[in-house]
């Protein structure tokens, strides 16, 4: 007799449904969903027309803003009858999906479900009980380069401290499982699985018997129980240690359109820079990722019908920039803007000015992105904390970088409380406020840029700097004083870039003097033969032309070489534009 297998695909919000019979779509949270948007609501009686709940019989339904899929899982384990009493059940979710083939990646990314996607994952319903001819349990594994760490900088570790304390009394023999799978590079972090029948009983058990005495122990308030995925990858090892044979499948992530709230400050002093990490952000974003521009500026800064970066619309059309007053906002809350020292403590106050908004990301001109925007902001963690931000080398978090929950400081009324005392650090600031720490956006995605003076480690900084999705600039390295610091190159590339009418108003006396007296000529470029003083008689629509051109050699010409006075006979014509506007 055939095996049965069922795979329930969580949903939150209505989709692409995918239902057949082994896939069982299932509504996560709809107890919560009921009290939130009511048995009325079109998106709400869509999902209880084309699925099943997790709120019938015995269920946790009520517990999904901490359990997430887990709510499937507790409801599958205590209605098993309900599925039909399958062989073998599995999990996945509504963006995420097994693939059935051999992949060379652990994630594979898709724009969208269309009529190939079965075949693209190689997924025929008549061929899961075949599955198993040569495993006895299927996981989907992802890779970090330490689980134990990855979750200390992710997360608060001592949430997976005190799930491993419960363990180890509860279920000693686990022990060497988890230290093992700890000190690994590999974990189930959506808690994708398929497993036999007696196996899964096995699994629920155990692991709902740990989480309910974490849940004893621990306030679950704004909590997600990200520790459940770390169990899971421990139960997985134990599995492996008692002789059962694994097979690991990769899965897909489904794109879906985003949009990306991106805050930045005005300061008549930087408005080149500024333009440039905004460009940036443009430019590094991916297909069917839009940006919401906000432009903080105080009272005065900015005259009325002064708009300074509304050309970049033109560019991208999917972009849309709204100007922030800071100052006025706050008066109208009753909160003097002296209370504050701006631009620097605009991410204190910046959730309630934007109450429309649940996650922002906030970033200055120290920040140059290069690609991944839609990924980057995805994966900052704001569920898991109120605000996050760059940990630079020293240890410390930049004050230029935050990822805010916005909702949740809106709820811990963090504005209020740092109108009173706001004299440290930005981080240290939200910390007090939000009485935990401030956490850190994932390492892999961005580097702090450095200096490099020997040509060999110039030419190896540029290669190291061009694979991080932001570079950070500390102070000694901003491009627009270290023009010959590696990281200056990719700063210096998307500032030929910027529309002719914001002016060239970035560098300082000293750097102009260096880059004017470094370089005479373009390298091998009789036309490029122009001082800075001669660049600044040029109109500013012949000069537009010529930078490009000349931006264009020097770029070229310093890639291949590592030349810094390439870099700076470019940046002395730049100059030009500023003189001659």
């Amino acid at each position: 007799m055939k095996a049965k297998v069922k795979l329930l695909i969580c949903y939150h919000k209505p989709d692409v449904l995918l239902q057949d019979e082994v896939l069982t779509p299932i509504h996560v949270g709809r107890a919560l969903a009921r009290q939130k948007r009511g048995e009325n609501d079109p998106d709400f009686r869509w999902m209880c027309e084309h699925m099943i709940g997790d709120d019938t019989g015995e269920n946790i339904s009520e517990k999904n803003a901490s359990y997430n899929e887990l709510t499937a899982l507790y409801w599958a384990w205590k209605n098993y009858d309900r599925l039909g009493d399958p062989d073998y059940i599995g999990l996945m979710h509504y963006r995420r999906h097994f693939i059935f083939r051999p992949a060379s990646d652990v994630v594979e990314e898709v724009d969208a479900i269309d009529a190939t996607y079965f075949q693209r994952i190689h997924y025929n319903a008549e061929g899961m009980a075949h599955l198993f001819d040569d495993c006895d349990y299927v996981a989907h594994l992802g890779h970090v380069d330490n689980v134990y760490e990855h979750y200390r900088a992710n997360h608060h570790i001592e949430d997976l401290d005190r799930a491993l304390r419960i363990l180890y009394a509860r279920y000693p023999r686990y022990k060497k499982s988890a230290e093992r799978f700890l000190r690994s590079s590999y974990g189930n972090f959506c808690n994708m699985f398929i497993f036999p029948r007696k196996i899964f009983f096995e699994y629920c058990s155990w692991l709902f018997d740990i989480l309910g005495q974490f849940e004893r122990e621990t306030d679950l308030t704004d909590k997600r129980l990200f520790i459940s995925e770390r169990l899971t990858g421990i139960y997985i090892e134990n599995l492996k240690r008692r002789g059962l044979r694994q097979k690991s499948l990769a899965a897909t992530f489904v794109r879906s359109p985003m949009r990306i709230p991106l805050a930045v400050p005005y300061c008549s002093a930087s408005i080149f820079r500024t333009a440039v990490t905004i460009l940036s952000a443009l430019r590094a974003a991916e297909s069917g990722v839009s940006l919401a521009l906000y432009v903080l500026h105080r009272e005065g800064e900015l005259k009325p019908g002064d708009r300074p970066f509304e050309a970049f619309k033109k560019r991208f059309p999917y972009c849309t920039i709204e100007y922030v007053n800071v100052t006025r906002q706050l008066k109208s809350r009753g909160i003097s803007p002296e209370s504050f020292e701006f631009p620097r403590q605009y991410p204190l106050v910046l959730a309630p000015l934007l109450p429309a908004e649940n996650k922002v990301l906030y970033v200055d001109e120290h920040v140059l992105f290069q690609k991944n925007v839609g990924k980057f902001f995805q994966a900052c963690n704001a569920d898991e904390f109120a605000a996050i931000g760059f940990k630079k080398p020293d240890g410390s978090i930049a004050e230029n970088m935050f990822v805010l929950q916005c909702a949740r400081l809106r709820r811990l009324s963090v504005l209020e409380k740092c109108a009173k005392q706001a004299d440290l650090s930005v981080a240290e600031d939200f910390a007090r406020a939000i009485e935990d720490r401030v956490g850190e956006i994932p390492s892999y995605f961005g580097i702090a840029a450095e200096i490099y003076w020997h040509p060999d480690s110039r030419v190896r900084g540029v290669e190291e700097y061009s694979k991080s999705a932001f570079l950070y600039y500390p102070e000694q390295t901003h491009p627009w004083e270290a023009v010959a610091a590696p990281a200056s190159v990719a700063w210096w590339e998307t500032a030929k870039g910027i529309p002719s009418p914001i002016p060239f108003d970035c560098m300082s006396a000293r750097a102009v003097g260096k880059a004017d007296r470094a370089a005479d000529v373009l390298h091998g470029a009789s036309e490029g033969k122009m001082h800075a003083a001669q660049a600044a008689a040029l109109s500013g629509r012949y000069f537009c032309t010529v930078s490009k051109q000349l931006f264009s050699k020097g770029i070229r010409y310093l890639r291949k070489y590592g030349m810094w006075i390439t870099l700076k006979k470019t940046i002395a014509v730049m100059i030009g534009k500023n003189d001659a506007n």
